[in-house]
């Protein structure tokens, strides 16, 4: 690898995450002990910065790779260090392209004029990024520098199961019928787009992951749902993988600490300690785990993942925060909800 190519890969990790609060300030707002302190001390942060305002934190952050990409990722200064020779600019415009519809297609409903200039987009991007993208060599280059280093290899079935994905917001059937819909329309959107499509594999597996831990632990007051046992096909992780862990009560930790997910051998230790609650913090916390070391890979998509999963873990801490402080929970227990992030 090219000194020029971990200088331009050290520029964007540094870019993405300078967007980020920190964690030692997402700890503070923790303190605060009404949520008109809370949005002041919001207010004091990184989010004070930005060109638009906040998220609302009560709502679900289901729009978020759409406002991620067209607000985030393609203004300046951001837009600069995405280079051609890493294929950035197209996996953006792919992702763009996919989100576009019109609304009998699906739920990301654009104008046909719109989805004509991501269209155009998406090939300027293509032919400028062609002739650079990594030889073969450059690729197994960096397989062999992620062994040295001791990262994972991003195989499908991991980065599928690591990776965290918005969790069922209920069990009724229409619930999930829509959900179902909705991966059906996006996979078959994007099956001429690789980066996108590879996106949305991900989601399905880490619902599906989310929705096991659902089933198999017990119910706690945090998590009241009725539990369903359906999963969503269309992940690199076979739907009937979940469904028969299920049908046999298979022990989360032998399912999770099996070798075939090895980065969860670490930390699942004993279903007994685990809840619902619990068991998707721990979910989120690998993922981030996984997403850190990532980073030091210059190659493929791993920094755009990587930053749309860390800015979903910030939405969701300022989530949790407020969430707690309404509830009047002491500030130790909402920091030890609290997920990892980068800093």
């Amino acid at each position: 690898m090219k000194p020029s190519d971990y200088a331009s890969s050290v520029g964007v990790v540094k870019a993405l995450e300078s967007r980020l609060i920190p964690a030692h300030k997402l700890r503070r707002l923790a303190d605060f002990t009404g949520e008109d302190d809370f949005m002041r001390g919001l207010s004091d942060t990184s989010y004070a910065s930005r060109k638009f305002p906040p998220p609302t934190l009560d709502s679900e952050a289901g729009c978020l790779i759409s406002s991620l990409f067209e607000k985030y990722l393609v203004d300046k200064p951001l837009r600069d260090v995405f280079t051609a020779e890493h294929g950035f600019a197209a996996a953006l415009a792919e992702i763009k392209l996919a989100l576009a519809s019109d609304s009998e297609s699906g739920p990301a409903a654009v104008s046909a004029h719109r989805a004509a200039v991501l269209r155009r987009e998406l090939s300027a991007a293509n032919a400028g990024c062609s002739a650079a993208m990594p030889s073969a060599d450059a690729i197994t280059s960096a397989v062999d520098r992620q062994k040295f280093f001791g990262l994972p290899e991003p195989l499908p079935e991991v980065c599928g199961l690591l990776t965290s994905g918005k969790s069922m917001p209920s069990a009724a059937a229409a619930d999930f019928a829509a959900y179902a819909a909705f991966f059906s329309w996006a996979l078959d959107k994007t099956s001429a787009f690789p980066a996108a499509r590879h996106y949305f594999k991900i989601r399905v597996d880490a619902v599906n992951a989310a929705n096991y831990a659902r089933c198999v632990l017990p119910q706690t007051g945090d998590e009241t749902s009725p539990v369903k046992t359906d999963f969503f096909a269309g992940g690199f992780i076979d739907k009937d993988v979940f469904s028969e862990a299920v049908g046999a009560l298979v022990d989360p930790t032998s399912l999770f600490s099996s070798s075939r997910f090895h980065e969860y051998r670490k930390s699942f230790s004993g279903a007994g300690a685990h809840t619902p609650v619990t068991a998707s913090k721990f979910i989120d916390d690998a993922s981030t785990d996984y997403w850190v070391k990532m980073r030091l890979e210059p190659f493929g998509f791993h920094h755009v993942c990587g930053y749309a999963h860390a800015l979903k873990t910030e939405i969701k801490n300022l989530k949790i925060i407020s969430a707690g402080i309404r509830s009047h929970l002491p500030p130790a227990d909402i920091k030890n909800r609290l997920r990892h992030s980068y800093f």
